[in-house]
């Protein structure tokens, strides 16, 4: 065929036109591909999961030496997210603003090292110690701390306890815990954009036995260490009351507790625990002792051991049937002077809330003695 200058002028034009159009309609038209290593401080890091904004087609895992590649990402700005996890359930993850014009290579791509809860230690009926290992991260701002009573801790579901901003603060005592009670424990490690990683789960239970703290009065600086006394008198005068640990007079160990109030109307003395005790809500505990009493009745209201939460009273220990006098009355003419000897009572009781318990001693009688005080689960 014979072309015409015209027809070949059409035919050249045409044929511009198909090769220019080409990389329009290329399906890799402006398309490219990542790659990159990632290492922490021991090498490079095997099994980490790579993607670009979380997509499920922008998403690999790191060769034996490191290595990924993510191919056929579009032109723009995109996130790109680095995870890796490991079996006791510790996860180290970094993410990144790229902007895709062009193939890229980022080589080097750091994570922190995983940071390392230890198990728990010096446990006690009230405190758990926790500790871990600090983090290597150069972008680390602080470690938060989250707890449970159940497993499946994450930042949603725990309640954070402590936060702390120096790298090297790596211990944490949680107090005013439940005896008997499981806690799970998490630390999540934080830059100003948000996670690094979180460490493995570690948990322990509190210690059980009895929640009140030296209930056999066995050290001497136990009544200044955790009750508040109160004297109760129509004058304005503690005269000839008395509160101390008894050597003399006891049902078990070295010491009893030991009151005496003075003979005279509307005279009493209250013992209050000054700390919080926490017990497990719904759980049937036991508060018991050994009394013993002697002597007159000086104030309305029955001598009493008692348990209440929140003002709201829970259950007691009554250990005499109170005689009441008229006020009036000659008190060198009472002759309805009561003893009690040595009794041991107990009673059964549970609470609703983990709010704190008040345990208060009233004794509104002359002489009255107390030992191995004890609240303990049933």
């Amino acid at each position: 065929m014979r072309y015409t200058p015209l027809s070949l002028v059409v035919v050249l034009s045409l044929a511009s036109f198909f090769s220019c159009s080409k990389d329009v309609t290329d399906p890799d038209h402006g398309l490219h591909s990542i790659e990159g290593t990632i290492i922490d401080s021991r090498g490079p890091v095997a099994g980490a999961t790579v993607s670009i904004d979380n997509a499920y087609n922008w998403t690999t895992s790191t060769s034996i030496d490191g290595y990924f590649k993510i191919q056929q990402v579009t032109e723009g700005s995109h996130t790109l997210f680095v995870e890796q996890g490991s079996n006791d359930s510790c996860f180290v993850e970094r993410s990144l603003t790229i902007a895709v014009y062009d193939d890229l290579l980022l080589e080097a791509l750091r994570l922190p090292s995983p940071v390392i809860m230890e198990e728990p230690q010096d446990v006690t009926m009230s405190s758990i110690t926790l500790r871990w290992h600090s983090t290597d991260a150069e972008d680390f701002v602080e470690y938060k701390l989250y707890r449970r009573e159940t497993p499946g801790l994450d930042e949603t579901t725990g309640e954070l306890v402590y936060v702390a901003t120096a790298r090297d603060d790596t211990s944490f005592t949680d107090s005013d815990l439940i005896a008997t009670q499981s806690y799970y424990y998490r630390v999540y490690v934080m830059n100003q954009y948000g996670r690094l990683g979180g460490s493995n789960i570690v948990n322990a239970q509190t210690l059980g036995g009895n929640v009140v703290p030296d209930g056999g009065f066995e050290d001497p600086n136990c009544l200044a260490d955790h009750w508040l006394i109160v004297r109760i008198a129509n004058v304005d005068t503690a005269e000839g009351f008395q509160t101390f640990l008894d050597s003399t007079d006891k049902q078990a160990g070295r010491y009893s507790l030991y009151n005496s109030n003075p003979r005279a109307f509307n005279r009493s003395t209250q013992l209050t625990l000054n700390q919080p005790v926490a017990l497990i809500p719904n759980v049937t505990y036991v508060l018991s002792c050994w009394l013993k009493a002697n002597g007159l009745y000086l104030d309305v209201g029955d001598p009493e051991i008692t348990i209440s939460q929140n003002f709201i009273f829970i259950t007691s220990l009554f250990f005499m049937t109170p005689v009441y006098h008229d006020s009036n009355a000659d008190w060198a003419s009472w002759t309805d002077s009561t003893h009690l000897d040595w009794t041991f009572m107990s009673t059964t009781f549970y609470v609703t809330t983990s709010d704190p318990i008040l345990v208060t001693l009233y004794f509104p009688i002359e002489e009255v003695w107390v030992d191995e005080l004890t609240v303990i689960r049933e």
